[in-house]
């Protein structure tokens, strides 16, 4: 059973934060707190069958953007990537135009939302837009700072060897991610580079070469908790796209070694190059 807070049908609005939340609700509103009360734009929930979902008026209160806070209730845990597809859903009946991603205990950077509105805006052709990212401890230190490539010609040159996007911190067009048929349900954990990959078949990618997010390395994300399955499907979805050249071939080999080893090792490899 899904329960839809509100509607509007028939306004066509700009754009809209899509977030799933699990049985987390402390850190959906220390991450709704980080959004800028500079920042123009609404916010759809998805309660994944929590096992208390968070209340509309609360998440309301912590909210200091302008914009609407939108709330859907999924009765039972159907997993992230149908919860965002039903996000979508509702996204797309209500007529939003931009769609970005964000994950509960991420901080929003500055005017995040706004400047990569305005990217898009300004580049018609560009249909995903990501961002530098700062990765911090459960306490807030800062571990490393990830600066994926910016230009398009770039990031194709390595989509196929790691996901060059942090999913929290991209931004889309709802009619690119709409072509592609949402996410795929076929890679467990790893439904945003899937999604990605597909999109670079239909339209222009970028990053902002600027910090506009930090992301938080924690203990019960997916990324830790089902990092085996993670891997896995890393490497079903570079095997099934596989062709030979020198990018797939590496790609496919890295994450066959990252398979097998642990992420606490990865991070302080990640941290050490960085520095």
């Amino acid at each position: 059973i899904i329960l839809l807070i509100k509607e509007k049908i028939g306004v066509i609005n700009k754009a809209i934060i899509l977030i799933p939340n699990y049985n987390n609700s402390t850190d959906l509103l220390k991450t709704l707190k980080s959004i800028s009360s500079e920042e123009d734009i609404d916010v759809l929930i998805v309660d994944d069958g929590s096992a208390t979902p968070p209340l509309l008026e609360e998440l309301k209160k912590s909210y200091f953007a302008n914009g609407q806070v939108y709330l859907q209730v999924i009765g039972r845990n159907v997993g992230i990537s149908k919860a965002l597809n039903i996000g979508l859903e509702w996204i797309y009946k209500n007529k939003y135009e931009f769609i970005a991603r964000l994950d509960g205990g991420d901080l929003c950077v500055n005017t995040r939302l706004t400047k990569q509105q305005n990217f898009l805006e300004s580049n018609s052709k560009v249909g995903l837009v990501g961002a530098w990212v700062d990765y911090v401890s459960e306490s807030g230190d800062k571990l490393f700072t990830l600066k994926h490539p910016v230009a398009d010609l770039d990031i194709r040159r390595v989509i196929y060897r790691y996901n060059p996007f942090v999913h929290p911190v991209v931004m889309f067009r709802a009619n690119i991610i709409r072509a592609i048929n949402g996410y795929p349900n076929s890679y467990p954990a790893l439904e945003d580079w899937a999604c990605f990959i597909e999109m670079s078949k239909i339209t222009k990618m970028a990053n902002i070469p600027e910090v506009l997010l930090k992301y938080e390395v924690s203990s019960t994300s997916i990324s830790s908790t089902k990092r085996f399955l993670q891997s896995k499907s890393k490497v079903k979805l570079l095997w099934h796209h596989y062709s030979f050249s020198l990018n797939k071939t590496i790609g496919l080999a890295k994450n066959l070694i990252i398979l097998f080893f642990p992420r606490s090792a990865l991070t302080y490899i990640k941290k050490w190059i960085k520095k």
